[in-house]
């Protein structure tokens, strides 16, 4: 909106959100006085009041919008000051250096200034709230109050101390500091924090731009704008202080983009967020653990303390053992070793005496599981025969053969066909012997691609089990989890999740809770819910479930590969691009030192970090990691494999994103028949390229053929998927772009509207919306509705700041439109 109407339209807002719901709308009527523009302004402000967020986002773009055309005051004189250049603009105003302009000291300063055209009760609050906070907090490592007062035109003005520096992620990097020198850089920033805390002051602002470093190597922590004074009784904010404005979504905790009540823990997570980003190369696992122990969603899982944080780092920097890992005898040991490695007998000793304590357990637990041992002896007898078939077929799953055997498919056929006869002869009175090799055959057509003869395998094995009474064993527990994994790859979640629970609820009974084989569950489960669009429930059961396997089966056991990986793939389904990125990386490394570079596991986490590049619009850095996964999997999985066809399609669309779309599109027409070919015609994955390679299509101006395969494959997710999963949404997307491609404003905007409203308030900020508000703003500006136009665009712009990492086309072409419309008028 345009500064005239937001001048109307923001004080009767303040004046609006005191009411009762029920008489706002007659205050509206007479407050507006029949001026149809500022009654639609008003009320968008208060239907978006309950979800702040959303109503934060959209005051901090108007005052980023009168910010830009606020006068540059450089050159101005204010008080003994004399301003030099601006420094940087906000929600909340404008930084100027400056210096004094008497001469007297020749120190520089950071001026703040609020601009009157702003001036609102929630600014000004902010603004002597930020004033207040400052003169308390004398530390070495926050930036001070020098001054402050209020220019003859009523401009408030904070005098600050200037800190020329660079942001703490930039000073690192640039420096390539060890993990050593970094950690204990941050322990400095988290001291500042700390002192802020007894102060009762929660930042609730922290970022890398935040914290700059000065040329002395020394950390400073900035813009106090939107601290909150805490209640010394509680430790929390009061209600009344719960709004704030300029929040950056990106290092906010889940309660402050709830409007919840605030405590020291909000700070704790962001500082979570900020340690993540610096050691996103680190493979160490006690890094792990303490960044895992900060990002808890459930303020009371997180670290109590910021300075419980910081004493976790100084414990890992000491070599002691840290508070946010599961104890054990074993770590301790370990810890103690690495702390006296000049001790080197002793530590001889130390391990010595643990192997012989480890051993005699061992002893006593194998002279219990004899005796269970015998009453399975004749059944271990009747599965002998297996084992014939597992050493025949080994060598063929690409976990052994990597690459090495050329006729996988002949003797899988083969061994598929002799079971056929022996089902009917030799093996028709050992059922149990006859399911486990139907599992072992399906098992490995499965692993190479082949569906169709893994699913008539696998569903053998299980009828087997379910007519012969042998559903209560560890046989149908293997078959009834390798069906899932395959219905997983057809995308029939609801078969999954029946498979899954199931499973569960079997291994529980068989092995207990904390079981390698029951955790195992646990994560499928968890996999099939992060498959169904549950984002939230799989999120929490992958960081406790990875927390239980550190504590029962060790930091370095395959299992935590996986965790990492499902961890990864939440992350970079809700658009957190960065943690993403961590998880995947932590994933790559764990898998090829533990595993080796051709491994299938190492080659999915190679994949993954590949794709997450290629979502967060980081082409050039996707391409050359796709490119060579690609050239591996065809080698140890097969040409066709579904996960070397799912790099190629990351590729394909890599090439879109560099502009390259003769190439993209060539690409996409090789995936989508060779999906179609392996995984049939209507698999959710076949679907993906299908409506990606409309996108491209729809670039190239190819307006028919773009829409009338995106609208197949958007009616055939909504189906299978449901309308507001989140691949249905990327798919009404590109539907929608390519309805208003050919000028068909009103298709478009329908679109656009749907997927705003069914996406969860939680991914309102995902990376994906940019383009969506930006469509809506390019669709309202072809219908001539210029301010709607520029409300859109304001909030494509607002979630752009937060998400520099993302390209939009339609963010660039809806703001150079607007443009161009506001020119010509």
């Amino acid at each position: 909106m345009d500064k005239l109407l937001w001048q109307k339209v923001e004080p009767l807002f303040y004046q609006a959100a005191v009411l009762p719901l029920a008489q706002r709308e007659h205050f509206i009527d007479q407050a507006c006085n029949g001026d149809n523009e500022l009654c639609q302004a008003l009320r968008l402000l208060l239907a978006n009041e309950g979800h702040t967020g959303q109503l934060q986002n959209m005051l901090a773009s108007e005052a980023a919008s009168l910010l830009a055309d606020q006068q540059d005051l450089s050159g101005e004189v204010l008080g003994p000051y004399k301003l030099l250049r601006q420094l940087g603009r906000g929600g909340m105003g404008t930084v100027y250096l400056a210096e004094r302009a008497d001469k007297q000291f020749e120190k520089q300063v950071a001026i703040k200034l609020i601009s009157t055209t702003l001036i609102n009760p929630l600014l000004l609050h902010a603004f002597r709230t930020e004033r207040q906070i400052l003169a308390d907090l004398e530390h070495e490592a926050i930036s001070r109050l020098l001054d402050g007062g209020t220019t003859a035109d009523g401009m408030p003005y904070l005098v600050m101390e200037y800190v020329k520096g660079e942001p703490i992620d930039q000073y690192c990097a640039e420096r390539k500091l060890s993990l050593t020198a970094l950690l204990q850089l941050f322990v400095k920033v988290a001291a500042a924090v700390a002192f802020a805390h007894q102060k009762m002051v929660v930042h609730c602002d922290i970022k890398p731009s935040n914290i700059l470093i000065n040329q002395r190597g020394e950390p400073k922590l900035l813009d106090f704008g939107i601290a909150r004074l805490l209640n010394r009784a509680t430790g929390t904010e009061t209600a009344k202080d719960t709004k704030q404005l300029g929040l950056t979504l990106n290092y906010a905790s889940p309660e402050q983009k709830q409007a919840k009540a605030l405590s020291a823990l909000s700070d704790v997570y962001a500082l979570g967020l900020v340690l993540q980003l610096l050691v996103a190369n680190s493979t160490r696992s006690d890094v792990r653990w303490i960044i895992q122990r900060a990002l808890q969603p459930e303020p009371a899982r997180r670290y109590q303390s910021v300075s419980a944080l910081a004493d976790d780092i100084k414990r890992f920097l000491g070599k002691h053992p840290i508070q946010a890992r599961p104890n054990s005898w074993w770590y301790r040991s370990q810890m103690f070793v690495r702390r006296n490695t000049a001790s080197s007998t002793l530590a001889a000793v130390i391990l010595c005496g643990i192997t012989a304590f480890s051993a005699a357990f061992w002893q006593q637990a194998q002279q219990v599981k004899q005796e269970r041992d015998i009453a399975r002896l004749q059944r271990d007898k009747a599965l002998a025969i297996t084992d014939f078939v597992t050493d025949m077929l080994g060598k063929v799953d690409p976990s052994e053969a990597q690459g090495t055997e050329p006729k996988v498919r002949d003797v899988l056929d083969e061994a598929s066909s002799q079971l056929a006869t022996q089902t009917d002869h030799a093996l028709s009175g050992q059922p149990e012997v006859a399911a486990a090799i139907h599992r072992i055959i399906g098992r490995t057509y499965h692993s190479l691609g082949l569906l169709p003869a893994a699913q008539h395998h696998l569903e053998q094995a299980s009828q087997l089990a379910l007519q012969h009474n042998f559903a209560d064993t560890e046989l149908y527990w293997q078959i009834l989890t390798n069906l899932s994994y395959l219905y997983q790859d057809q995308f029939n979640n609801d078969k999954v999740l029946a498979l899954r629970y199931q499973a569960l609820q079997l291994a529980e009974q068989l092995y207990g809770r904390d079981h390698k084989i029951t955790l195992g569950s646990i994560g499928n489960l968890a996999a099939a819910y992060m498959e169904g669009g549950e984002l939230d429930k799989a999120e929490q059961m992958w960081l406790r479930l990875y927390q239980d396997r550190v504590r029962v089966l060790g930091e370095e056991h395959q299992d935590i590969i996986n965790s990492l990986a499902n961890l990864g793939v939440i992350n970079h389904w809700l658009g957190r691009y960065q943690q993403a990125e961590y998880y995947y990386k932590s994933c790559f490394e764990m898998a090829k030192r533990q595993l080796g570079q051709r491994h299938p596991t190492t080659l999915t986490c190679m994949s993954t970090l590949g794709s997450v590049y290629e979502s967060s619009g980081q082409y050039a850095r996707a391409e050359p990691i796709i490119t060579e996964h690609i050239e591996l999997a065809t080698e140890v999985l097969g040409a066709l494999h579904p996960a070397t066809l799912r790099s190629k399609h990351n590729l394909a669309d890599s090439y879109r994103g560099l502009d390259r779309f003769i190439e993209s599109e060539a690409l996409f027409r090789q995936v989508l028949a060779e999906r179609s070919k392996v995984l049939g015609n209507d698999n959710i994955e076949t679907l993906q390229s299908q409506m990606k390679l409309a996108r491209v299509l729809r670039l190239q101006q190819h307006f028919n053929e773009a829409e009338q395969l995106v609208l197949d494959a958007y009616n055939k997710q909504q189906k299978q998927l449901g309308v507001a999963h989140p691949t249905t949404l990327i798919t009404a997307q590109i539907l929608a772009d390519t309805y208003l491609a050919q000028q068909d404003s009103a298709a478009a905007l329908q679109l656009y509207q749907q997927i705003v409203a069914l996406r969860a308030d939680e991914s309102l900020d995902h990376p994906d919306v940019i383009d969506t508000w930006a469509g809506m703003a390019r669709a309202y500006l072809l219908q001539g509705k210029l301010q709607q136009a520029g409300e859109a665009l304001q909030r494509a712009d607002s979630i752009a700041t937060r998400h520099p990492e993302k390209t939009s086309a339609n963010l660039q072409q809806a703001t150079l439109a607007l443009q161009q419309y506001d020119a010509a008028r």
